[in-house]
């Protein structure tokens, strides 16, 4: 499954250097900016039009979502620091 992920996610000149070393084990390749930036360029536009973007409906629910949840987790902790705090000031002032 790691092998078809990274072939997936790499380009064509890349795959070609892991496939002869892939017996080797996993390794870190890095793409080469330097040497062909055209070709660079238009793979990631290829791999651009391959990501399905979220329509304006979708982006406002979630961006609605990740307010309630940060506003309501932020008020869970701030309640348990404002009780830890009141306990243990009645603590100490025993």
């Amino acid at each position: 499954m790691l092998k078809f992920a990274v072939e997936y996610t790499l380009g064509v000149s890349q795959r070609l250097r892991y496939n002869k070393k892939h017996m080797e084990g996993p390794s870190l390749i890095v793409p080469d900016f330097g040497r062909n930036p055209i070709e660079f360029v238009k793979e990631a536009q290829v791999e651009l039009k391959k990501v399905i973007w979220p329509t304006k409906k979708e982006v406002g629910r979630m961006t609605i979502l990740i307010l309630v949840v940060s506003v309501t987790v932020g008020a869970f902790i701030g309640s348990l620091d404002y009780g830890f705090t009141n306990l243990f000031q009645i603590a100490l002032h025993r």
